[in-house]
């Protein structure tokens, strides 16, 4: 048996005992500490007995709950747990961690007391706004990983609210109780910071493994006891309080809703209603997620969805889909249709940190994408180079550079995170833009060196603009027209085959993910991002360019239809983001109106502008309290959305800024 086994030993009545070979007393220092809020059943569950070889452990058996009244104690002391492993810093927990022992959650592996607090001494971070987005987040509940991110009834929720709720009052009244059992207990404990670090109290020191036998990595003396408090203090304060609350009910929300298809959801979900909110709240929501630094740097920390649609607590990366980029060019057309001089300051103190984070290299391996990666980055510095007084710290020329060289980290198939968003959004000034002409060109060469049909099958089979054949058909057509090459017709007319093949009647393409076969009309998997770059195409006057059996007559009969289907409000969900929701839809009648001169019919906007402000601008399909800020799917892209309404200057997003 090597260093790192574990021993389980079972006997003839069904009862185990494991046995691991580590010193590892944080068992015996969390029991003790739990049981103050849990009660002495809860500690009498995590049986173990340490030994100089390492601990035995008792093997605590699942037990499920029979009975509403058990279950509601459970997500009672759920709550509860919460409470403890945050004002612990205890990280890195996974639901597969946890045991089901009737009503109460066991934790199986406690190997990080203290790593959230320890985070930041070890871990430290290159400018001033992003430590203190860092210690909100590593001081938060999120990074204990239990916040509830699984659907449950919103009765749940409640009582998960409740008990977290109790646990603080608990704490209030036995502060100097805990204090002193922390500061008695504490050599005890032995934590993994990140993986491979470790912390032991008693050495006040970092190793890299947890044999402290190891060289150090470092001292940390200053963490103490003192240091333990302070960080107490401020995790239960009563405005940290409440916005801990309010962040694990809301994501609770949140997940419940992006768990099923909205038409799916059950009464209980559709019912969640949130206060109606103003135009003004959108911006109002996005500057109160602002970290600032002494440094004159900028971060956001919010809740976002990323392009993997997929929920997060964190700090924003600096993409245009759910990042400081899509943050900034909202703050642009702030700046844009008013005159804010504040948006101003806020696009500074953007292009300040974007910069350290430049010269730091963490742009090195982005890929070139307009929504995800440099080009929509580069976009960003374009737009605000133009207002007076504002500072690029050549990062115009910086960029640059990098983009021509990164088109090799690049895709050639997803058109979200490909080339072939950066092909679109390059050819809108390309005839006038020598820097333009150079980036199109080289994508080409790099497409037609690394594109492979099988692979466009066998990963972005979609009816998609951003995912699928009509991204791809688009960004060729572009191509096609800067480079010309015999090549580029085959290939569109092969994606216009497949995309053509997934229809299956007006305005209703196959989405590939749901396995019956059903349809939407979103941006990012339906119509709406279909017929917008259809809209392109009219524009472009594309279908001269090509052999298909799709006519210019046939093209503008579909765009004037699908104009009249949004406005006979057939297709509205209750969702208001770009990605997903109705203000996509009403992008698609801005560029239609700004191509044709045919106005849209104003009854129809005002009746969505009214149901967004009473549905609270919801972005996932119910009205949790809270949005995501992200700009595809959240308020920076629902406030760009109403500043594009009142501006004809500002070009759509949704396609690469070419309308």
């Amino acid at each position: 048996m090597n260093s790192k086994s574990v021993l389980s030993i079972e006997f003839t009545k069904e009862s185990k005992i494991i046995f691991k070979q580590t010193y590892n007393r944080n068992i015996e220092f969390f029991k003790g500490f739990a049981a103050v809020f849990l009660g002495e059943e809860y500690r009498r569950i995590y049986d173990s007995l340490n030994a100089d070889e390492g601990t035995w452990l008792k093997f605590v058996e699942q037990k499920s709950v029979n009975s509403q009244g058990e279950i509601k104690q459970f997500y009672y002391n759920y709550g509860k747990l919460i409470y403890v492993t945050y004002i612990l810093g205890i990280n890195d927990l996974h639901f597969e961690n946890l045991i089901v022992k009737g009503v109460y959650p066991v934790i199986k592996d406690i190997e990080t007391i203290f790593a959230s607090y320890l985070f930041l001494y070890i871990q430290k971070p290159e400018y001033d706004a992003q430590y203190n987005a860092t210690k909100k987040l590593m001081y938060g509940t999120m990074a204990t990983g239990l916040v509830p991110v699984f659907d449950m009834s919103i009765e749940c929720g409640k009582d998960i609210i409740q008990g977290f709720n109790d646990a603080n009052e608990i704490f209030r009244s036995n502060k100097q109780k805990i204090y002193k059992y922390i500061e008695g207990n504490i050599d005890k404990v032995e934590s993994r910071i990140v993986p491979n670090v470790y912390w032991r109290a008693k050495d006040k020191c970092a190793y890299s493994s947890a044999d402290s036998s190891m060289d150090k990595i470092m001292d940390v003396r200053d963490f103490d006891i003192t240091a333990i408090k302070d960080i107490i203090e401020y995790q239960t304060s009563d405005n940290t309080i409440e916005e801990q609350k309010n962040l694990i009910y809301n994501a609770m929300l949140l997940s419940k809703a992006t768990s099923v298809k909205y038409q799916e959801k059950g009464v209980e979900t559709k019912a969640i209603k949130a206060n109606p909110a103003s135009e003004e709240v959108l911006r109002d929501n996005v500057d109160r997620n602002i970290i600032l630094g002494k440094d004159n740097t900028i971060a956001w920390l919010g809740l976002i969805v990323n392009d993997q649609e997929k929920l997060e607590y964190a700090m924003a990366d600096w993409s245009l889909y759910s990042g400081v980029s899509g943050i900034g060019l909202m703050y642009y057309t702030e700046w844009l249709n008013t005159g804010d001089r504040n948006a101003v300051a806020i696009l500074q103190l953007i292009l300040k940190t974007m910069k350290r984070e430049y010269d730091l290299g963490k742009f090195e391996s982005y890929d070139i994408s307009y929504f995800c990666g440099l080009t929509g980055m580069y976009s960003f510095i374009k737009k605000v180079e133009n207002i007076p007084g504002i500072e690029l710290f050549g990062l115009k020329d910086s960029l640059e550079k990098l983009i021509e060289k990164n088109i090799a980290y690049t895709n050639c198939y997803d058109l979200l995170s490909g080339v072939h968003s950066a092909v679109l959004y390059y050819y809108g000034d390309y005839k006038e833009n020598y820097f333009s002409r150079k980036i199109i060109t080289a994508i080409t060469y790099h497409f037609m060196d690394n594109y492979k049909n099988q692979k466009m099958d066998d990963s972005c089979s979609f009816a998609s603009f951003p995912h699928g054949y009509t991204g791809l058909m688009t960004s060729l057509l572009c191509m096609n027209r800067v480079v010309k090459d015999d090549r580029f017709s085959i290939l569109i007319k092969k994606a216009w085959e497949k995309e053509k093949k997934l229809k299956v009647s007006d305005f209703n393409w196959i989405d590939n993910r749901k396995a019956d076969g059903s349809s939407s009309h979103n941006w990012c998997h339906g119509s709406c991002g279909i017929m917008q770059a259809r809209l392109f195409w009219y524009k472009e006057e594309f279908l001269g360019d090509i052999d298909i059996d799709y006519t210019e007559e046939e093209l503008f009969r579909d765009l004037r239809e699908y104009k009249k289907l949004i406005e006979a409000s057939n297709i509205n969900v209750n969702n208001y983001s770009l990605c997903h929701g109705n203000f996509a839809l009403l992008d698609y009648l801005i560029s239609f109106e700004r191509l044709t001169g045919e106005r849209m019919d104003k009854k129809y906007t005002q009746q969505i502008f009214e149901k967004a402000k009473e549905d609270g601008y919801s972005c996932m399909g119910t009205q949790a309290t809270i949005n995501p800020m992200g700009y595809m799917v959240g308020e920076t892209g629902i406030r760009y959305l109403l500043n594009r309404y009142e501006n004809k200057n500002i070009k759509s997003i949704l396609v690469c800024e070419n309308i």
